[in-house]
């Protein structure tokens, strides 16, 4: 068995060296449009929380007085249904 000319093996190991340049030149830039996407969902996650702070006490009020109706602490409501034909159908809330 002979020794690879060491010509050849520079030759490959340049080849080699070439596409490791390239997959980091690629990757490179792949974490470059990530970078972007992660602050603009960083942006979009810090208005969502400034909304909910917002709406955060008027909402946990309704869905309190929800769960009040719901379990029947009002008494019960009546409401004119959605017409059909020429009758009117009554509903009651429980």
């Amino acid at each position: 068995m002979t020794a690879p000319d060491p010509a050849q093996r520079l030759a490959r190991i340049e080849e080699t060296l070439a596409r490791i340049e390239q997959t980091l030149a690629q990757l490179s830039g792949d974490f470059d449009g990530m970078q972007v996407a992660t602050q603009r969902m960083d942006h979009h996650i810090s208005f969502v929380e400034s909304v909910y702070q917002q709406v955060r006490r008027p909402f946990h009020a309704l869905m309190d007085m929800a769960e009040r109706v719901h379990r029947g602490a009002f008494a019960p409501a009546t409401f004119v249904g959605i017409q059909t034909g020429a009758s009117r159908s009554r509903h009651t809330l429980t």
